[in-house]
């Protein structure tokens, strides 16, 4: 693993985030290649790039996932880290806004309606 990859991996465990886990306990059974390329490129490579602050970085792979239609709750799991690094109710509020005219209602009507729903599942 390069400097790089061990850097990042050690800044998503800070953050409670176990992507590659959650990553493998998807496809790992039938896909062991594809887990691991795509664990060393996204958690190796893409999270040891610094320019954008965490907390947007999360919004932004948030929204993209929203915006393809995949996995609601994969989207959900970068929208609440995102949450929990400073991304303020109005910015999450506004992230659904543009995403609903960029991507589609249904697309952002859904991701909304998952957090929600993951959220309320959570409640005392």
């Amino acid at each position: 693993m390069s400097d790089e990859g061990a850097s990042a991996r050690a800044n998503l465990e800070e953050l409670g985030w176990d992507g590659e886990r959650l990553v493998h306990s998807w496809v790992g059974g039938v896909a062991p290649t594809l887990s691991h390329k795509a664990s060393s490129f996204v958690f190796g490579e893409l999270y040891s790039l610094k320019q954008l602050p965490v907390r947007y970085r999360e919004l932004l792979i948030g929204a993209m996932i929203a915006a393809t239609g995949g996995l609601p709750d994969g989207a959900v799991q970068h929208l609440e880290v995102a949450v929990r690094e400073g991304v303020t109710p109005g910015e999450l509020d506004e992230m659904f806004a543009l995403l609903a005219a960029y991507a589609g209602f249904p697309k952002a009507i859904a991701a909304a309606r998952e957090l929600q729903r993951q959220r309320d599942s959570v409640k005392p």
